[in-house]
């Protein structure tokens, strides 16, 4: 009787987890079972396909995290995904791994908008990390990956853009180029780039970048220099702005402004 009780209970320990103290008639013998399978294959380092660093148009429609296969992963398994938030918050994706992801040696799991919050509020350093859970419900070991920073907030959109030299410009004046100066509204990072489109008066189209220095942001406005070269055809050019950060998000185009060579 006492061998078939302690038959029965390394039955339920090695079916449910768990540890369990079995008794004989000279020993004790105490056992310790973990559902987290050591020959499970674990997978490898998850990424998001937009880049460590996302913006708001490309999470506007969700991310999407790549984790590489294991050999001995196989058809029908599951990969778990956990996102975690700048505050803490985690939610699971899961997504079942097909014949033509473990050709590829990778597994793509969608990340829908939603789960990504609020832009600004949820912005920040979020975490990700993937499991591996093989049939019967055997779980590998969890891999974290490096993560990724959501940046949603656009910078401010220029305005009162202003032809330095003025309306009408000679020869002279575009000899060494013209100066567009640009408000800076906020939010505004040094580091930032505003780029003017300028519309030539043949109808063709340049664009001319610079960079915004915290003395820029000091002063609460940049310039940018339209070099000779765009100012060899007389008439009339238009000029709008926008401003980029380094996450990629870009602001809506400013008013324009004109000038006359």
């Amino acid at each position: 009787m006492a061998r078939l009780a302690s038959t029965l209970m390394l039955f339920l320990v090695l079916m449910t987890g768990g540890s369990a103290c079995i008794y004989g008639t000279d020993v004790a013998v105490t056992l310790q079972v973990s559902l987290v399978n050591p020959g499970a294959p674990a997978p490898g380092l998850p990424v998001v396909t937009e880049g460590p660093l996302v913006n708001a148009l490309e999470a506007s429609d969700g991310i999407v995290v790549r984790v590489p296969l294991s050999p001995g992963t196989v058809n029908g398994s599951v990969m778990e995904i956990t996102v975690t938030s700048p505050g803490g918050a985690s939610t699971i994706v899961t997504q079942m791994i097909a014949g033509g992801d473990l050709v590829a040696g990778f597994v793509d799991v969608a990340v829908s908008a939603s789960i990504l919050g609020v832009p600004g509020t949820d912005d920040g350093a979020w975490q990700v990390s993937a499991t591996l859970i093989a049939s019967g419900g055997l779980r590998s070991p969890t891999t974290v990956g490096a993560g990724f920073i959501l940046d949603r907030v656009l910078p401010g959109t220029p305005s009162s853009l202003i032809a330095g030299e003025g309306p009408i410009l000679d020869a002279l004046a575009v000899a060494d180029g013209t100066v567009i100066r640009a408000a800076l509204t906020p939010p505004i990072t040094a580091g930032d780039v505003i780029t003017l489109t300028i519309i030539l008066p043949g109808g063709g189209t340049s664009q001319v970048n610079a960079t915004v220095s915290a003395a820029d942001v000091s002063a609460g406005e940049v310039s940018v220099v339209i070099p000779p070269a765009l100012l060899v055809t007389d008439g009339v050019y238009s000029i709008t702005a926008v401003m980029s950060d380094v996450a990629g998000n870009v602001s809506v185009a400013s008013p324009g402004v004109t000038f006359t060579v």
